[in-house]
């Protein structure tokens, strides 16, 4: 199958995992009272993997998260790690998706032209077929706020 074609099945995927993040992994709680609510970014890539690895049973594709890619010599320069890959690993030809992940409280612009930089680094340099802009929270100006970051960028 081509990659844009398994990419467009990761992204159909993707869009039905986030639906099943149920929301107390993106609000978590904290010890001082149910109005203290917190925003964890990890803690909802941990839950969106595990949804992700059940909506895209890939026979060919890995989805890894955070993998840093140490000691391969073609991302030394790599300042962060994505916070999710679908790729075939040990094959450059085979990199489908780079995923970054924003919650859409506190959206800053410092944080988002490095999410952008390092989703257009893998994209046109590391051969990914696709690159995703996951924002995921209540805050519905948060798009429009990443679309005006990304027009100066």
């Amino acid at each position: 199958m081509p990659k844009d074609v398994d990419a467009d099945d990761f992204v159909r995927a993707l869009a039905c995992a986030a639906t099943r993040v149920h929301r107390v992994f993106m609000n978590i709680p904290v010890s001082y009272g149910p109005q203290y609510m917190i925003y964890r970014e990890r803690a909802y890539c941990y839950e969106l993997y595990h949804q992700l690895r059940i909506a895209w049973p890939s026979e060919r594709y890995i989805l890894n998260g955070e993998l840093d890619k140490a000691g391969h010599p073609e991302f030394a320069d790599l300042e962060k790690a994505p916070d999710l890959l679908a790729h075939v690993p040990s094959s450059m030809n085979d990199n489908l998706i780079v995923l970054e992940v924003k919650s859409t409280k506190g959206i800053a612009p410092k944080g988002v032209r490095k999410d952008l930089k390092t989703l257009t680094e893998f994209v046109r340099n590391k051969r990914y077929e696709r690159g995703v802009y996951l924002l995921y929270g209540s805050d519905g100006s948060a798009l429009t706020k990443v679309r005006g970051i990304a027009s100066r960028w």
